[in-house]
């Protein structure tokens, strides 16, 4: 099952030991929680976090509109 996810799935995601049940999930991300990571990112800079969020992308399906709007 797909879950349209909010920031605090995304910040589960990101802990040292997130939820197992969460990582076995399949999710979706509004360019809203997008945003509201980013901002997060750069007004209060973590570099873990800020990694983390890179490798993320890195390793995630990424959609045609997402790639359409980030180019």
């Amino acid at each position: 099952m797909t879950f349209l996810a909010d920031t605090n799935m995304i910040s589960e995601l990101a802990r040292p030991q997130p939820n197992a049940g969460l990582l076995q999930s399949s999710i979706a991300l509004s360019v809203i929680t997008l945003e509201a990571i980013y901002y997060g990112l750069t007004s209060k800079p973590k570099a873990r976090i800020n990694t983390w969020f890179q490798q993320f992308f890195i390793t995630v399906k990424l959609y045609q509109l997402l790639l359409k709007l980030l180019s």
